[in-house]
């Protein structure tokens, strides 16, 4: 799994890179749009107490994702009996830990992809992250 290209390909979508992006209605905020849900899952997984302040800075945003992805990609391989893919964690990140499973998240996957199939710019990867854009 390349979790830079996937992350990455996320940004695009959520946010198009920017790292002050704030969208629904104030409700999901930063470069990969994190809603209160998800930070809470984030805190319980990690035993951490972090607010949607913190994931304003892209590094902390990616480690959110990554690891939200992570956790719910394992909960996924044993109860499916398969490796989750790209389209997997990308409809998770989306729709929850269930995401993979729900039909209205095909179109977000739809959005995602493209991007996974360029090649990726490690630059802007890196620039996104250490709050170059």
């Amino acid at each position: 799994m390349d979790w830079t290209a996937l992350i990455l390909a996320l940004m695009m979508i959520e946010s198009g890179g920017r790292i002050n992006a704030v969208g629904d209605n104030g409700k999901a905020i930063g470069v990969l749009q994190i809603r209160q849900e998800c930070l809470t899952d984030y805190n319980r997984i990690m035993g951490q107490t972090l607010t949607l302040e913190d994931v304003k800075n892209p590094r902390i945003a990616v480690a959110v994702c990554r690891t939200y992805l992570i956790h719910y990609g394992k909960k996924l391989e044993k109860r499916e009996g398969r490796k989750p893919t790209y389209q997997d964690y990308a409809r998770m990140w989306n729709g929850g830990p269930l995401g993979y499973k729900k039909e209205p998240t095909e179109k977000y996957w739809e959005k995602v992809s493209p991007h996974l199939t360029h090649k990726v710019k490690r630059n802007i990867y890196i620039k996104v992250v250490n709050g170059g854009y």
